[in-house]
């Protein structure tokens, strides 16, 4: 997994976010702690492996870095609706070669046989409306992964993980105003001349949506003022990212 920081220049961060993946590969066999969705609820699982629903129906966050390629998962079973109920049976940590077992990945016939898939790009659950519910979506989930800490706890980092709906909304305009899909989100502050790591972003989910996405917005204190992160807590994180190196 290749991350990349999100233009932190103003905090002196360039390719700090590159040392936290390696710190994060680092760590391979062992639990990353990370944040799955489930039954509309924020899942927190840490480096123990154990499984804490978050006890607010938003999440409040300080972003550090994303993922630069994306990434691809699949089931075969049909989606429950908890995306952290079981593993998937295949899945690509950069949307390019499939990474999981080879009796478990989807096959293809050649004409000459029919073989498990070697690239992302070959695969049938890669192919728009391979999901069969009659839409363009394809089985194979497409993922953004984002690391983002807890304000004032930069002791630890998470993975949250972004499917195409919380990434760009697809077809669903956003909010005038108000929460936006990631993409937008990002673009918006960098308009204001605000990167994301200079303010608390307030995560919740997309009801005008009919499948779990998220929608992102600055958060705010009781009297309407965006909350934001101290000139000494962003350096703290910038440190912290930089401790992997």
């Amino acid at each position: 997994m290749a991350i990349v920081p999100i233009k932190l220049d103003a905090l002196r961060a360039g390719g700090a976010a590159a040392q936290l993946s390696a710190q994060f590969q680092a760590a391979a066999g062992a639990s990353i702690p990370r944040i799955t969705l489930s039954n509309g609820r924020f899942i927190l699982h840490n480096s123990l492996g154990a499984r804490i629903v978050h006890n607010q129906m938003h999440l409040d966050v300080v972003i550090g870095a994303v993922d630069k390629s994306g990434s691809r998962v699949w089931w075969a079973n049909k989606f429950t609706g908890a995306d952290d109920a079981t593993p998937p049976d295949c899945w690509s940590t950069d949307a390019i070669t499939p990474n999981g077992p080879t009796d478990k990945r989807p096959t293809i016939n050649t004409g000459n046989g029919v073989r498990p898939v070697m690239s992302c790009a070959e695969c049938p659950k890669a192919a728009k409306g391979s999901a069969g519910d009659g839409t363009d979506r394809k089985a194979c989930a497409w993922k953004r992964r984002l690391v983002v800490f807890f304000p004032d706890q930069y002791d630890q980092p998470y993975l949250l993980s972004l499917g195409a709906l919380s990434w760009n909304g697809g077809a669903t305009k956003p909010h005038p105003g108000g929460p936006m899909p990631f993409r937008h989100y990002v673009q918006y502050l960098l308009s204001c001349g605000v990167n994301p790591a200079q303010l608390v972003t307030r995560i919740e989910f997309d009801a005008r949506q009919t499948v779990a996405a998220l929608v992102f917005s600055p958060a705010t204190d009781s009297a309407g003022s965006v909350l934001g992160v101290s000139a000494d807590s962003q350096m703290v994180l910038v440190d912290r990212i930089n401790q992997s190196e």
